[in-house]
């Protein structure tokens, strides 16, 4: 349930939440679907493959335009996506690990390399479900949504309810994870409380040294204009636009 309300959460700050939801409904699925596949190294092998060309295709589709800030957070924001093929290895398959050479293709040569010289092989197996969830969770903050006043608030929720799950049923653990949760709400909103105050205070300075040298001064640390902010322009239904063209005299 918590990897499913995570997504959902990713897709509304990334502004798909059409996406978001699906990927829930298909991470959450073996609570309702009793299929399971025996997945091995070359499945595994497979999924990191198709990540890695959904990974490519969608960075040339993107550089075809103007390479910009916005064009990065859009491709990071899409993490999720990229690495669900490996997630459904791991919520559809027997085994919840996979192992760690599946994401370099040196080190799985070097390992059949071994074991063709008869040498003993050990495979460093690692769950993937923790990285995934911590992936998600990180790349919401690219999300179109993510100045959104819930954001703060949803990513300690996430946080706490992922903790809280993996303290198991002690009540002794439980108190300490409860007092701890307090102090870190309490430093995170005091922290963010910090930044924004830090903010209004930087930009109330630069306003008044603007205003001294006469104001029309562009401000590096913000985005917005007179006319709105970068990306939408504030339009009346009452107002036309009209380009005209001019010849410049001879």
């Amino acid at each position: 349930m918590l990897m499913g309300v995570t997504l959902i959460f990713w897709g509304w700050m990334t502004d798909q939440p059409l996406v978001g939801l699906i990927l829930a409904f298909l991470m959450e699925g073996p609570h309702w679907i009793p299929i399971r596949w025996n997945f091995g190294e070359k499945a595994y092998v497979r999924a990191w493959s198709i990540s890695v060309a959904m990974m490519l295709l969608t960075a040339i589709i993107l550089a075809l335009g103007k390479i910009e800030p916005e064009t990065v957070r859009i491709f990071v924001s899409w993490m999720p996506v990229f690495l669900a093929p490996l997630q459904f290895t791991q919520v559809y398959g027997f085994s919840d690990r996979m192992p760690l050479s599946t994401f370099s293709y040196f080190s799985r040569k070097k390992m059949a390399l071994d074991h063709a010289l008869g040498m003993t092989v050990h495979q460093l197996l690692i769950p993937f479900t923790p990285v995934y969830f911590t992936l998600t969770l990180l790349f919401t903050a690219a999300g179109r949504n993510a100045y959104h006043p819930m954001f703060f608030p949803g990513v300690l929720v996430l946080i706490l309810w992922c903790l809280w799950a993996l303290i198991g049923k002690g009540v002794r653990r439980k108190s300490a994870l409860a007092l701890s949760m307090i102090l870190t709400v309490t430093l995170a909103a005091i922290g963010q409380w910090g930044l924004i105050m830090a903010h209004a205070w930087l930009n109330g300075g630069i306003g008044e040294q603007s205003s001294h040298y006469g104001g029309d001064v562009t401000r590096w640390h913000r985005s917005n204009t007179n006319i709105g902010q970068v990306g939408k322009i504030k339009q009346s239904a009452e107002i036309f636009w009209r380009i005209r063209t001019e010849q410049a005299p001879s």
